[in-house]
């Protein structure tokens, strides 16, 4: 009798135990899956913003190559692929000179000096479009149109007729004429034409526009 009132006394505290130990279980489960931060007793990094933050300062290049940009603004520069030239802007990117024409001498004496880059270099400025004929330099049209066109600020072209030519240009104006493939045309906005000489004039065109950047309103 003695020994049956031990066994179930035994077994009683053991399931004591056991409910304890449940509950104690129980309660540490909750409390790390309430608190994603921790498990196992390690902490884990906080959930991160997937949101990416982009800098607004700065061109829009390479930030190895961001530093070049002060050092190399308003430069000519060229790959070593192809021959194309390129002006490097103040805002990190570059302007192309168009293949075929005569823009790249109306803004750049004969020899200027041309920075050549690597490939990589040169990519890492983002192509920010054509160069346009400096305003004020000489007169250009296209084979599909009769007009002729004055180059005035921001790659707007002024029609212009042939007596307005010769008193702003000179009765040698013709040879000033540059005929452009009409794909280049597009490059271009078309203004007002011009109605008198005193309604263009060519010296100060070309000092509103000193520089490519300037020409295209770039600070």
């Amino acid at each position: 009798m003695e020994q049956k009132n031990k066994t179930i006394v035994i077994g009683l505290a053991l399931v004591v135990v056991i409910i304890l130990s449940s509950n104690l279980w129980y309660r540490i489960f909750n409390r790390a899956s309430s608190n994603p931060s921790t498990t196992a007793g390690v902490a884990q990094p906080a959930a991160q913003n997937n949101t990416d933050v982009v800098s607004s300062t700065g061109p829009d290049v390479s930030p190895v190559l961001r530093a070049e940009v002060p050092k190399l603004a308003g430069s000519v520069i060229v790959g070593p692929k192809v021959a194309t030239k390129f002006y490097l802007s103040r805002n990190g990117k570059r302007y192309v000179f168009p293949d075929e024409t005569k823009t790249f001498d109306t803004w750049f004496p004969s020899g200027t000096k041309i920075v050549s880059l690597t490939e990589t270099e040169l990519e890492s400025y983002p192509l920010g479009g054509n160069v346009c004929y400096r305003p004020g330099t000489r007169l250009i049209r296209i084979a599909s149109d009769p007009h002729i066109f004055a180059v005035a600020h921001n790659c707007v072209l002024r029609a212009i007729n042939d007596g307005n030519a010769e008193k702003l240009f000179g009765k040698n104006w013709h040879s000033l004429v540059d005929t452009l493939q009409d794909y280049y045309f597009t490059n271009y906005a078309i203004g007002t034409q011009i109605s008198s000489a005193a309604d263009y004039s060519s010296e100060t065109e070309r000092g509103t526009s000193p520089t490519i950047d300037a020409d295209k309103n770039i600070q």
